[in-house]
């Protein structure tokens, strides 16, 4: 766990879209699953 995944998290949580959440961390929707997967 480090503090891109929890960053990553955050916004997913507060977006509740992984979509939104990966233009704000700029990531691709798919790169943000993974982060949430492996947390």
């Amino acid at each position: 766990m480090d503090f891109d995944q929890l960053t990553t998290f955050v916004f997913v949580a507060k977006l509740k879209s992984f979509s939104r959440a990966g233009q704000k961390v700029f990531r691709s929707q798919s790169a943000v699953s993974a982060q949430i997967r492996q947390l």
